[in-house]
């Protein structure tokens, strides 16, 4: 059996994510290699790799730039051991370094270019002396680094498996932490797509991937599914560097999401662009339960974001991003970049004031790091025609806190180091505000509170200044908090829309009678549990008619006490009423303005048909003030084999069966039914004052 060992040398920018590259060459390994393997992964998140060092036949190592020195130091340890067991020992290297630096440092054997699940394949199922005949990699012969042809990119990514966490320690792993702000628990990391269709100056990963793919919209709900029912994860990172870069693509997840009902068992985070996020896709972002976005705002100056990001955004599309994330109760993790190529300290100073404006508003947490040159990227380029030189072991990427580490390093910035430090400094104070925010928005205990003054009474010279800003940031918390509108999450219905409401449906539905609960809780504490399927199937069904729409006409029939009415005015929707309790019935509401005839884009009706006197009329009027392409949604009591003279309740006038339904949408002028109706299936699971019934629906649309 041949042992691969795959490491992942260094703890990085976070320990608590899983090393995902060597996880999915684990699975694919697993599944496609012929021979008999057993994989092993060595992760310096967890351990001490040099003190559980294990023998194998081959071993990878995967690095980014900033971990290449760890990852030689590493593979020189593993190369100590030929002596002691008279063999040799192959090392790979793998990753983002060796992809885009192009030349494979000593003592490494072989470099993996690009995605390495089909080049491990088969180097693992290749002799160590044909290494060099396969696509994909790179050498040293006599000092230069040599490299075989290109391998062609996987075209299908669900080609590869999911990836192989049972490697990892998964009890580490899975122990509450918090990664995403404001929210802690067990948080898992997840990539649904490889590259990035942008090509921002500071970013290698248009080098390393070439270009954007996708796994399938299937394919990334059986990952969620899988973290949250195997690893019964809370918090799923999702780490694509675009996840919402094809908008079809994330349509289908969404709607996956929902109708899986994983919304519900756990929260994301997600990275978005400014201009590219829109109120219908943060809409959508909110009912996945999105809680927090990341956005790479880079710069508060306009003539450095503009070189930054290729002018592809604004300044103003960052704040207008923020404002929209902001609607919907998700707070924005915005990085942004200091000390860049021909940046001025007037420059870096916009920049610093575009984030204090955000000081006491929990919606963006500023994150700040120091521009880096990564090879492959046009930072490089400049740092190289600088004369920087190719070194590895000074990056500096967060803002240190002396200013040792800035005189090692090689900046981009032409700005003298000491006065750079000091810019720096003001970049980190508001990094420590934003910490004091995750303590002050949701505050488990008064020690939360009390934690975020003493950050504040920490930083400022002068203490009190330190707590009068803390005191601001609490009371700016609150303000937010309290103009945060509730947004509703629907839930998805593929059922026909004009059948039986059933039990299925009761329990499809419960989620949305526990949001009306919170929109109109005395109105629903009246209702009967049984009955309020109705008003969830209308408010689920309206608010996707209507959600869309820039100012909708909805029209409700029958208002009074009608929670499905109440929430969407609760959600801010505008909602003409008519009811005999309120102000009038249907026919007076039809004398008193002619004028709404044909202009409504809904209307809508819970279970009041079935008490009125004469519904033909009814239904003829109520089907008027519907514009062309407009949508009638109507709920009632329902009974095959009703007769009439059968026992009813007391307030109603009849029951509907299969064939009065059929002829009741006939009533409705110039309309027809959505869809094949299905009022044949489903039972009589409603009992009132001793009778038998069910609910039926009936949705039509004005030609």
């Amino acid at each position: 059996m041949k042992h691969i060992v795959l490491v992942n040398p260094s703890k990085g920018f976070c320990t608590g994510c899983i090393p995902l590259g060597l996880a999915s060459i684990s699975a694919y390994l697993k599944k496609y290699c012929t021979e008999d393997i057993r994989v092993t992964l060595l992760d310096a998140n967890v351990d001490d790799i040099y003190k559980v060092f294990v023998l194998g036949d081959i071993y990878a190592i995967t690095a980014v730039t900033q971990d290449i020195g760890e990852a030689i130091r590493y593979a020189k340890f593993i190369k100590s051991f030929e002596r002691r067991i008279n063999d040799t020992l192959p090392v790979i290297l793998g990753g983002v370094h060796i992809s885009t630096y192009r030349v494979l440092p000593e003592p490494f054997d072989i470099g993996v270019i690009g995605e390495g699940e089909r080049t491990m394949l088969e180097l693992v199922s290749t002799n160590g002396p044909e290494w060099h005949r396969i696509n994909g990699v790179c050498f040293n012969v006599n000092g230069k680094t040599q490299f075989t042809e290109p391998r062609a990119l996987i075209k299908v990514l669900d080609t590869i498996p999911i990836p192989d966490r049972d490697i990892a320690n998964m009890d580490y792993y899975t122990t509450p932490q918090q990664i995403v702000p404001y929210h802690s628990g067990r948080t898992l990391t997840m990539m649904t797509s490889r590259g990035c269709p942008f090509n921002c100056v500071f970013c290698s990963t248009k080098v390393h991937w070439q270009k954007f793919r996708a796994f399938s919209a299937e394919r990334v709900i059986e990952e969620i599914k899988l973290l949250v029912e195997k690893y019964n994860a809370e918090i799923i990172h999702i780490f694509d560097d675009l996840f919402i870069a094809d908008k079809t693509r994330f349509g289908k997840i969404h709607d996956g999401i929902l109708e899986a009902g994983l919304n519900r068992k756990v929260k994301f985070l997600c990275l978005v662009r400014s201009d590219i996020v829109d109120d219908k896709t943060m809409r959508m972002l909110h009912e996945m339960n999105v809680v927090s976005i990341g956005i790479g705002m880079e710069s508060g100056c306009m003539k450095t974001l503009k070189y930054l990001k290729q002018n592809t955004t604004t300044v103003e599309k960052n704040r207008n991003a923020i404002q929209l994330a902001a609607k919907y109760n998700i707070p924005v993790m915005g990085s942004f970049m200091i000390g860049n190529p021909y940046e001025t300290e007037d420059e870096i100073l916009q920049t610093l004031s575009f984030i204090r404006e955000y000081r006491y508003n929990p919606s963006l947490l500023p994150l700040t790091y120091i521009a880096t040159a990564f090879p492959g990227t046009q930072f490089w380029e400049f740092s190289k025609a600088k004369g920087n030189p190719d070194t590895f072991d000074n990056i500096v990427m967060d803002i240190p806190t002396t200013i040792g580490p800035l005189k090692k390093s090689y900046l981009l910035t032409d700005i003298p180091v000491e006065r750079f430090f000091e810019l720096a400094q003001l970049f980190d104070k508001e990094l420590w505000y934003n910490i004091a925010k995750q303590h002050l928005l949701y505050p488990r205990s008064p020690i939360d509170i009390a934690k975020a003054y003493a950050i504040g009474a920490k930083i400022e010279t002068n203490p009190l200044m330190g707590v009068a800003e803390i005191t601001k940031i609490l009371f700016g918390c609150r303000k937010y908090l309290g103009a945060v509108k509730p947004a509703y999450v629907p839930v998805i219905d593929n059922s026909p829309m004009n059948r039986i409401l059933t039990n299925d449906d009761r329990e499809r539905y419960a989620p949305v009678v526990d949001q009306m609960k919170l929109f109109a809780p005395k109105m629903m504490s009246r209702k009967i549990s049984e009955a309020v399927v109705q008003q969830a199937f209308i408010l689920n069904t309206v608010y996707n008619l209507v959600v869309d729409m820039a100012d909708p006409r909805i029209l409700c029939v029958g208002a009074f006490e009608d929670t499905a009415c109440a929430s969407l005015k609760k959600l801010g929707f505008t909602v003409d009423e008519v009811d005999p309790a309120i102000n009038c019935d249907l026919q007076e509401y039809f004398n008193k303005n002619q004028d709404r005839l044909w202009t409504y884009d809904i209307v809508f009706s819970t279970s009041v048909i079935e008490h009125v006197e004469e519904d033909k009329p009814f239904m003829i009027t109520l089907s008027m003030f519907l514009k062309s392409g407009g949508t009638g949604v109507l709920t009632c009591d329902f009974k095959n084999g009703y007769s009439v003279g059968d026992k009813l309740p007391t307030t109603d006038e009849r029951f509907y069966t299969e064939e009065s339904l059929g002829e009741l949408s006939k009533y409705a002028t110039n309309c027809k039914l959505v869809g094949e109706p299905e009022w044949s299936n489903g039972g009589e699971d409603f009992v009132y004052e001793g009778i038998p019934y069910s609910f039926a629906t009936l949705v039509f649309r004005k030609l």
